[in-house]
């Protein structure tokens, strides 16, 4: 019994963890948002941004898939500070990688998204929604990463789950439609708590329980990069 009782707990351990068939989903992580200068900015920013920016090294040292959203105003009115570079897509430095592929909100070349998805580069889409599924083509970025090996360095099987890691802002918004998205595609998600943030606490407090009994589990960012080992 005791033997067993171990066993199960090292799975539930285990499941918890990156592996190989983990790929990272940044929402939304812009100046928009996290910036001093703004006015919807989160609770708590300057933590949620430290550990973002945990979460991002750790990705590229680990050659871990970026993928995610960025906010796109359908105003042109988006860049809070003058010295942010609009290319950028108005991202945080913190997690902001150069070469970053950015995919427009409009239908694109199936073939387009596979070669974005086989680089080291993260793809985030555009929208002008809550939801980042309103750009057409994140159901097939989701659809690829689910039957491809090239995303996540391990040849997959009907078996398969893809683990998502998510975090960004905001908490009731952005990040609940990507969660409960992502889980009703087929993913498993690991939200990352202590890299997400709200704008509203109470309505903030409502999105973390429809997530969490829709399927999502929540844990730190330390119990997530613990330790440089893939399993």
């Amino acid at each position: 019994n005791i033997i067993r009782e171990m066993a199960q707990m090292n799975i539930k351990l285990n499941s918890n963890k990156i592996n190989n068939n983990s790929i990272f989903f940044d929402v939304d992580t812009q100046h928009d948002y996290l910036s001093e200068a703004s006015k919807k900015k989160i609770k708590d920013s300057a933590e949620v941004k430290r550990n973002l920016a945990k979460l991002t090294n750790y990705a590229i040292e680990n050659n871990i898939k970026i993928l995610g959203s960025v906010d796109i105003p359908s105003n042109k009115n988006m860049v809070i500070d003058n010295n942010i570079n609009i290319e950028t897509r108005n991202k945080m430095q913190e997690t902001f990688v150069q070469r970053t592929i950015f995919v427009p909100n409009r239908k694109v070349d199936e073939q387009l998204i596979s070669k974005a998805l086989q680089s080291n580069s993260p793809v985030l889409v555009e929208k002008q929604a809550y939801s980042c599924f309103q750009n057409p083509n994140t159901d097939t970025i989701v659809e690829i990463i689910k039957n491809s090996n090239d995303i996540t360095k391990k040849k997959t099987s009907n078996e398969t789950i893809i683990t998502a890691v998510v975090y960004g802002v905001a908490t009731e918004y952005c990040v609940k439609e990507a969660v409960l998205g992502l889980l009703s595609r087929g993913l498993k998600v690991l939200l990352v708590k202590d890299a997400i943030g709200a704008i509203n606490e109470e309505l903030a407090k409502e999105a973390l329980r429809e997530m969490k009994e829709a399927g999502a589990i929540t844990l730190g960012s330390k119990d997530l990069i613990i330790t440089k080992e893939i399993i």
